[in-house]
């Protein structure tokens, strides 16, 4: 992602690959309130807008649930962490976590199903 991408910018372009409240309800098969308890709780990630709407990124998903771990994750960044930092160390192979010879990322680490103390380390020095 370019160091001059806009959160603004952001939002527009990672709309595509969102939800609002609305439609990750129904991708979980809870209600819209459980989906803002997830939110106030940290246990799901998103970006609430001017218009008090949530931008939820589809890509703490897998089919029809969280990604594994990724709760745990969510509760360990710091709550004034901008969304473009979040979005790059989710997306960003990092060097502490290797599989198979290749540096992954922390959303490719907890979707393969590895422990996810190491990623939580991380997230807190985001």
């Amino acid at each position: 992602m370019p160091r001059s991408l806009t959160c603004s910018s952001w939002i527009r372009a990672d709309a595509e690959d969102a939800a609002e409240d609305s439609d990750a309800a129904e991708r979980l098969g809870v209600s819209r309130s459980r989906i803002r308890q997830l939110l106030s709780a940290h246990r799901l990630y998103g970006v609430r807008l001017r218009n008090q709407a949530w931008l939820i990124p589809d890509s703490q998903f897998t089919d029809d649930q969280l990604t594994p771990s990724f709760e745990a994750v969510n509760r360990a960044l710091p709550r004034d962490c901008h969304p473009l930092a979040i979005d790059r160390f989710l997306h960003s192979a990092q060097p502490e976590l290797e599989l198979d010879g290749s540096f992954v990322s922390p959303l490719d680490w907890l979707r393969r199903g590895r422990t996810p103390e190491p990623v939580i380390a991380l997230a807190r020095a985001v």
